[in-house]
């Protein structure tokens, strides 16, 4: 392949033009995100909503993945209306580093054995209680169980979690990490797919396809549509139908940081 030097001033002036276009996309892209993410964390410092350690860890995560040192102080203010219950529970997921797994091609995830069940929630209750136990590196024969199912929708995304869970805890799992990683990747992504409607699920999957290492995988037109059902307030509905939230916002934050690993 010559080298640019070698090549013909039309062919060298279209390259440059070409990429002064790629410059100028992943610029406004970062742009546009930096604004959204403003008024988002203006609206999870200054709301009386609801907020719990979740939306905290959430906006850790994107202060993380974005370098916003805003997110810092969105999560200083909030943590003020969070239970002191619930902090002394989950706190040892705050301040702590909460990398995602190394990144991984999507080109590796086959289709799934079947279609998205995009029903409602099998209701297992391990979805609440195994991520928790991972905080502390426990592998109970209940949790393993539960990291084994076929499953899709909340149930899917709390497996994810316990498994992200125990990579920031640098536990040893006794299961085929990256396996189990790229098994929950495919359902991830299919549902995604299926259903690339902004909700508090949609952010969920998206944030952990990301940190389980399939940033790649998330589609650009996926994140424009994220930002666009941020509302006047700057907060993020569940749904289309249900009002804003701290916990959808914070997961759409979280989603929108892994845009910059994804141009990078």
């Amino acid at each position: 392949m010559p080298a640019v030097h070698d090549l013909l001033p039309g062919t060298r002036r279209l390259l440059t033009f070409a990429a002064a276009i790629l410059a100028a996309a992943v610029g406004a892209a970062a742009a546009k995100n930096d604004t959204v993410a403003a008024r988002a964390l203006d609206y999870l410092r200054t709301t009386g909503d609801e907020t719990g350690v979740d939306v905290l860890v959430a906006v850790e995560v994107y202060g993380e993945l974005s370098g916003d040192r805003r997110a810092a102080g969105a999560v200083g203010a909030a943590r003020k209306r969070v239970p002191q219950t619930e902090l002394e529970r989950f706190g040892p997921l705050l301040g702590r580093a909460k990398p995602p797994f190394p990144p991984a091609s999507p080109a590796e995830l086959e289709a799934p054995p079947g279609a998205p069940d995009l029903g409602p929630t099998d209701g297992d209750p391990r979805a609440g209680t195994c991520p928790v136990e991972a905080l502390s590196c426990s592998v109970s024969e209940a949790c393993l169980e539960f990291a084994a199912r076929d499953t899709w929708g909340k149930t899917l995304t709390h497996q994810a979690l316990w498994l992200v869970f125990a990579h920031w805890g640098a536990c040893e799992l006794p299961v085929d990490v990256d396996a189990l990683r790229r098994r929950y990747a495919v359902r991830l992504l299919a549902e995604a797919r299926a259903d690339p409607k902004p909700s508090d699920l949609f952010f969920e999957r998206l944030a952990l396809l990301g940190h389980l290492g399939y940033a790649s995988a998330i589609e650009p037109a996926w994140i424009e549509a994220a930002r666009a059902s941020q509302q006047p307030q700057g907060c993020f509905p569940a749904s289309e139908a249900a009002r804003c939230h701290p916990h959808p916002t914070a997961l759409a934050l979280w989603a929108m940081g892994h845009q910059g690993r994804r141009e990078n």
